[in-house]
């Protein structure tokens, strides 16, 4: 089967998205629909960057004292090569929106529903001004997923999460991912040692909270305890359960990585897989940190859409050591 164009991909998009997708391009780029012209863009780029690099070969390099400039004192050639610079970093960045936009009709491709409610203007000017520098294939698909949900659902990404992911680099992007599959309920839980584990460095969150996308410092949750059990957590492979063995004891803490508005609306965008084995080994370390609670690890066996959970509750599995995810 052959690839889509873009106009087929639009035009197959249901609506009100494929009118909300169209009025966008019609704002952004002054056209009626969005224009194929990423192949001979790139074309006309490389063409245009190897002439560039022929004529400027001849640049007035002036050696003085040991010293290597640039003659400007010909006013001509300078705005010249400026012009000329300015006009290479325009078709590049015209290449990076128009292949965002582009990604994001293909996201649009399985939405039913979609609100008719129209894009906030002053978010799709802050993301034309940032996404234009971005280059990345893995992160123009980040930034056509935040549009492609801004579309469907306005006002679900905010102008400090646009600011964030302009400064974030591919690396940094790389690095969070490396992350997600340890984050339940928006935290990471903090044992440093078993994150260790997983390569996940305390520089690796110094980093991230740099970025704006996790809290480095360690916040406490609370769990409070009452006579029944009570779930700490479930991933899609299990549920782990707490129950007090004192009346006496009515609560307990962990330490977390919270992450920020900002990473929880990056983290829903990622696609992830949990790491069941991270989360069977820190069950295994609450019960060795926590010697006054009874702890409750059961597969699971369904869970509904309403968020209910079946699970197996004739075995624990942590007094199973040979589990393994």
């Amino acid at each position: 089967m052959s690839e889509k164009t873009i106009k087929e991909v639009v035009a197959a998009l249901k609506e009100p998205a494929k009118k909300k997708f169209v009025e966008l391009v019609q704002a952004c780029f002054h056209s009626p629909e969005l224009r194929e012209k990423q192949a001979a863009a790139t074309a006309y780029e490389i063409n245009t960057l190897s002439k560039a690099v022929r004529d400027n070969i001849d640049l007035p390099v002036v050696v003085k004292d040991g010293k290597v400039s640039i003659d400007t004192t010909d006013t001509e050639a300078l705005i010249a090569r400026t012009t000329k610079r300015e006009h290479l970093q325009s078709i590049h960045r015209e290449q990076n929106i128009e292949s965002i936009f582009a990604k994001t009709a293909t996201q649009l491709e399985s939405v039913e529903k979609c609100s008719s409610e129209p894009v906030n203007p002053d978010l799709l000017a802050r993301f034309i001004e940032a996404g234009q520098d971005v280059s990345d294939d893995d992160l123009q698909n980040l930034w056509a997923k935040i549009l492609a949900g801004e579309i469907v659902k306005p006002k679900t990404c905010s102008l400090r999460t646009i600011d964030i992911l302009k400064n974030m680099s591919k690396d940094e992007f790389d690095m969070f991912l490396k992350v997600c599959p340890f984050v339940m309920d928006d935290v990471i839980f903090s044992d440093s040692h078993l994150l260790l584990d997983k390569g996940i460095t305390t520089a690796t969150i110094l980093i991230l909270d740099e970025c704006g996308l996790l809290i480095d410092t360690g916040l406490i949750r609370t769990v409070q305890l009452t006579g029944k059990e009570e779930k700490i957590f479930n991933t899609d492979k299990y549920i782990l359960l707490a129950k007090r063995r004192l009346p006496s004891m009515t609560s307990f803490f962990l330490t977390v990585y919270p992450l920020t508005e900002s990473g929880r609306k990056l983290y829903s965008l990622s696609d992830c897989n949990i790491d069941n084995t991270f989360f069977l080994a820190y069950s295994q370390f609450l019960v060795r940190e926590h010697r006054d609670i009874e702890f409750r690890l059961h597969r699971i066996t369904n869970i509904e859409t309403d968020g209910s959970i079946e699970y197996d509750k004739t075995v624990n599995l942590l007094n199973t050591p040979q589990e393994t995810c």
